[in-house]
């Protein structure tokens, strides 16, 4: 995606493209915090092989459907979206912007859309849903604190959020070369509300089980997601529990290097649990071709994180909000080039598989 080179009194609202905004985004973030969003662990082949695989992906299209206007209505465990695009959680968001994941939440709504707000972003979870209509769901990196899960899951549930997820693929951060590079202070400075008022911190050792799964999912009433999920094995486990929910996600090639890309995984998932349990996915998605693409591959939703960085950055809630235009405008542009009426319709009829 070429950059171009905004003016230095653009505004997000005069990006005609992704590329102009994520240029935007690069012109206005300090080095350190540009490369804390933008890399990966170890080598970023994982960041690249989510990238290609989607770009290796063909469509299909046919002709004379008189498919009309595109309907991108849908749904991912009882969040009923306006549009496929969710906001993905990121824990550190208030380094792109002073009102993190509470501008976030709103640019969702005027979308609307859904944001799953990070158990380590600001202000607290109260804060952004007093501040935004929503829909909104919590995210829970918590390891193996109990306490501290229940505690979060309530705080949650009186405030209205309509679901939980667990991040399961987070035992620990990962080895990121470029964070590396810098001290990042400003990161070590930011406050984490919604863990520092239980007293309880970050606490707990990478010791989650399938049983603290289960536990959650018997004590909260709110649905539950895992997000994470790229192996077979654990998606059918997933769906055995009853779970609402799997969110296939590498981290964003974040965490472990030299994984499968998640379009890969969410292939091979759906083939094997498609039918009984709900699928969303995340991974270097920046435009409408890559939703088309994912949906098609049997997932219901998408998240973006980078891309709602970039345009946190850029231009704050009007940014994200300009970030999920463009990329649900080229949605409808795509949709309606393949012959598809409804988001709902997509399917591996539409892509040139193995091609």
């Amino acid at each position: 995606m070429a950059l171009t080179d905004p003016p230095e009194d653009a505004l997000a609202s005069d990006c005609r493209t992704v590329g102009d905004l994520v240029a935007l985004a690069r012109r206005r973030l300090p080095d350190d915090v540009w490369d804390f969003v933008d890399g990966g662990a170890g080598t970023e082949a994982t960041v690249a092989r989510n990238r290609a695989a989607l770009d290796a992906l063909l469509f299909a299209p046919r002709a004379l459907r008189g498919a009309g206007t595109p309907r991108l209505a849908t749904s991912f465990a009882g969040l009923e979206l306006d549009s496929p695009v969710m906001l993905a959680p990121v824990g550190s968001i208030a380094l792109l912007d002073p009102r993190g994941a509470a501008a976030c939440a709103r640019a969702a709504h005027r979308a609307g859309t859904a944001a799953w707000i990070g158990v380590l972003s600001s202000p607290s979870l109260e804060e952004v849903a007093a501040d935004s209509p929503g829909p909104l769901a919590l995210q829970l990196s918590v390891r193996s604190d109990r306490a501290l899960a229940r505690d979060l899951a309530q705080r949650a549930s009186d405030s209205g959020y309509a679901a939980l997820c667990i991040t399961v693929d987070s035992p620990t951060d990962g080895w990121r070369d470029r964070e590396r590079r810098h001290i990042l202070q400003r990161r070590a400075a930011l406050t984490t509300p919604n863990l520092d008022r239980t007293g309880l911190g970050r606490a707990g050792a990478p010791t989650m089980t399938w049983e603290d799964v289960a536990w959650l999912r018997d004590e909260v009433a709110l649905p539950l997601v895992l997000k994470g999920i790229t192996a077979v094995a654990d998606a059918e486990r997933a769906a055995d529990l009853g779970l609402a929910g799997v969110i296939v996600s590498n981290h964003g090639g974040r965490q472990l290097d030299h994984q499968p890309a998640a379009i890969e995984s969410l292939q091979r998932i759906a083939d094997a649990v498609g039918d009984r349990i709900e699928l969303a996915v995340d991974g270097s998605i920046m435009r409408g071709t890559d939703v088309a693409k994912a949906l098609a591959l049997g997932a219901r939703a998408v998240l973006v994180g980078r891309l709602m960085c970039w345009g946190l950055a850029a231009g704050g809630e009007d940014g994200v909000v300009r970030a999920l235009e463009l990329v649900t405008g080229e949605l409808r542009t795509t949709l309606t080039q393949l012959g598809v009426a409804d988001v709902g319709e997509l399917s591996r009829e539409h892509l040139m598989l193995g091609a």
